[in-house]
């Protein structure tokens, strides 16, 4: 097997090599086939994680001939990482996305009544060469999506077996008409400005099985969204308000489809337990998987600016995107090892679980000021130009679970909020505007994603604090970009989790970053995909 993946790295390798080295005579293409205009942009990317961990994932390694990584049951097939004596890549991983803009002639448009008719696809093909790495090694459960095989969904325009994904990420038309603006099909709904964290952006749900376990901060959640199938209107009032004082208000509306957040497969190199202890198998009850994704997740927002401030409310509706586990029976396995719930069992059996989806309504706001630079005081340039922001949605009846899949704990309220600053500051005259953003994170009852899925032994009352603070300073010419992203959870001991990096854009075509994951404390002793997290993550960008 590793002769295979290493013959595999070497041939992604050199047709990445070939990419790159293709004159730029296939830049951007613009091409006109009757009344449509269309405008395509290609890429190709390559991501290589080298773990730092000092120590091997026991889950999932090729160089302890004494554990094994089980394959569809079989426990005689080696681990499913990439050993280098020591240490692992993480992610050995390339990608190639294919961007198109198109737009419809005027004359057309006004045919259908319309003032501009657009639309935009964005197909994606990404592929990790460690083996599972895409779908795991479960037994095939189609309706599932948690570390099982998954074939991919041809409703979700996705095809995926266990070393790559095809799919269309979106694929949607947009219509104008006056003040009324029409988006139609497969589209992510993006709401709030957090880095790092989500308030307000709880719409789509997340695909964590691409990117490293902790991505480059300046991509956030782009890539991790899950887009679906969704109609979404929004209309600018205008002018209607101004005589009251509100200014640039508009409405938004959608209904969707729900797709609940897919987690990492037991194949890649985060992995916490032996995938064979934890199958998931279909639940009976209304809140099942089967029943979840036939729900329709929909909502509203808001926006209007009054008195200097900018305003949003916002309203969310929709089966819960992470769910909380039950226990589904137990059944007979050959391999003994640690199951993830119970690290101090040694049964040599599968714990079988099941995910439930109870619908949540989410309750939610924005306040958000930018400080006027007109203050001459000494240090005034500290908050001059400061954007400040705050944010926070409730949940009325929000569903948890601990390590105690026999009995979920369902709460009556849970407050997620989050304050932030940022601004542009220039330190010397020699150097661009750096960017720094600080942001603060107050949860009454859930932990970071939503729910304690990552902090399974953590009580459900523990209030999450999080605290994060991002500096981003561009070299002179702009070439060169020095990053820092820092943010620390206080309720654990204070955890720490730092990602420094540099980011090198030689031409417009052509982007290299180099980003390093660390962390410590509570956080890098859990039981789980942090405790083998540290590592240095190469990535670069070819456009054409």
């Amino acid at each position: 097997m590793r002769g295979t993946c290493l013959a595999k790295a070497f041939t992604a390798a050199a047709a990445t090599l070939i990419l790159i080295a293709i004159p730029p005579v296939f830049a951007q293409e613009s091409l006109d086939l009757g009344p449509v205009h269309i405008d395509v942009q290609n890429a190709a990317e390559t991501d290589w994680a080298l773990s730092t961990a000092g120590k091997n994932n026991p889950f999932n390694n090729n160089s302890n001939e004494g554990l094994k990584c089980p394959a569809n049951g079989n426990s005689s097939v080696p681990g499913c990482g990439l050993s280098t004596n020591g240490n692992s890549w993480n992610l050995m991983a390339y990608r190639f996305d294919t961007l198109i803009n198109g737009r419809v002639s005027s004359d057309v448009a006004e045919r259908f009544g319309l003032d501009n008719w657009d639309f935009f696809v964005h197909g994606r093909f990404w592929s990790n060469i460690v083996p599972l790495g895409i779908d795991g090694n479960m037994p095939h459960i189609p309706e599932m999506k948690f570390g099982q095989q998954y074939p991919g969904s041809g409703w979700l325009a996705t095809v995926a077996e266990s070393e790559y994904e095809l799919d269309a990420a979106e694929a949607y038309t947009d219509l104008r008409k006056g003040r009324l603006w029409l988006r139609l099909g497969k589209q992510q709904i993006v709401y709030g400005e957090e880095l790092g964290f989500q308030t307000l952006d709880a719409v789509d749900s997340l695909d964590f099985r691409r990117h490293s376990i902790i991505n480059y901060s300046g991509l956030e959640f782009s890539d991790a969204r899950i887009g679906t199938w969704a109609a979404r209107a929004t209309y600018d009032v205008g002018d209607f308000l101004e005589p009251y004082g509100i200014h640039r208000s508009r409405v938004t509306a959608w209904i969707a489809q729900f797709e609940p957040d897919i987690f990492l497969p037991p194949g890649s190199a985060y992995n916490s337990s032996f995938s064979a202890f934890e199958n998931l198998v279909p639940g009976t009850g209304p809140d099942s998987i089967s029943n979840a994704v036939k729900q329709l997740s929909y909502g509203a927002v808001a926006e209007w600016s009054m008195l200097g401030l900018d305003f949003s409310a916002n309203f969310y509706s929709h089966p819960e995107r992470v769910g909380y586990f039950g226990f589904g029976g137990f059944a007979p396995n050959r391999v003994s090892g640690l199951p993830l719930l119970y690290p101090e069992s040694t049964v040599p059996v599968n714990f079988l679980l099941t995910e439930n989806y109870p619908r949540e309504d989410i309750y939610g706001g924005m306040a958000s000021y930018m400080i006027q630079p007109i203050y001459t005081f000494p240090g005034a340039d500290i908050i001059n130009g400061d954007i400040v922001r705050f944010s926070g949605t409730y949940t009325p009846d929000k569903t948890l679970f601990t390590n105690n899949v026999f009995k979920p704990i369902r709460h009556i309220g849970d407050l997620n909020l989050a304050f932030d600053v940022e601004k542009d500051y220039r330190w010397t005259e020699s150097l661009p505007s750096a960017y720094i953003l600080a942001e603060y994170n107050y949860r009454s009852a859930s932990s970071l994603f939503g729910d304690t899925w990552l902090f399974a032994n953590a009580k459900p009352d523990h209030m999450f604090n999080l605290f994060l603070l991002s500096i981003s300073q561009p070299l002179p010419l702009a070439r060169w970009t020095l990053v820092n992203v820092v943010e620390t959870e206080a309720n654990q001991n204070f955890s720490w989790f730092d990602q420094p990096a540099v980011v090198y854009k030689p031409t417009s075509s052509q982007e290299y970053d180099v980003f390093y994951n660390f962390a410590t404390g509570t956080l890098a002793s859990f039981e789980g995909p942090f405790q083998f997290m540290d590592e240095i993550v190469f990535r670069a960008i070819y456009k054409f």
